[in-house]
């Protein structure tokens, strides 16, 4: 039973390395930056407050970028998670669209191909 329980350990703690290893952050270039500025500053006046977290999870596709952005912001004199998502232009000059909502995005819930980029 000790033999079993010492495997199951062994296992999980190497489970919870490659996880680490793979969600490490990569930091940001220039036009990854400029489309990432360009999506905080459209949505800033949405929220009053609003504070981001320094990662974010960012999708590359052939035409534009789409990043994920959480942060929280004042709401009824209450700290509120919100979540931030745009498309901008693969050079981030142009902000293509965005949106912006209350709660995190999660990689566990993504049900596309992100990659996590700091600023």
């Amino acid at each position: 039973m000790k033999s079993s329980i010492k495997t199951a350990l062994i296992f999980t703690a190497a489970a919870a390395s490659v996880v680490a290893v793979t969600a490490q952050a990569k930091l940001s270039t220039s036009s990854e930056m400029r489309g990432y500025n360009a999506c905080v500053e459209a949505a800033a006046p949405d929220f009053n407050g609003l504070q981001l977290s320094r990662n974010y999870y960012l999708n590359e596709e052939a035409d534009r970028n789409i990043y994920y952005v959480n942060g929280s912001a004042w709401q009824s004199g209450e700290r509120i998670a919100v979540r931030i998502s745009c498309d901008t232009s693969t050079n981030g000059v142009k902000l293509l669209s965005q949106t912006s909502n209350t709660g995190r995005y999660t990689l566990e819930r993504a049900t596309v191909r992100v990659q996590v980029a700091q600023q």
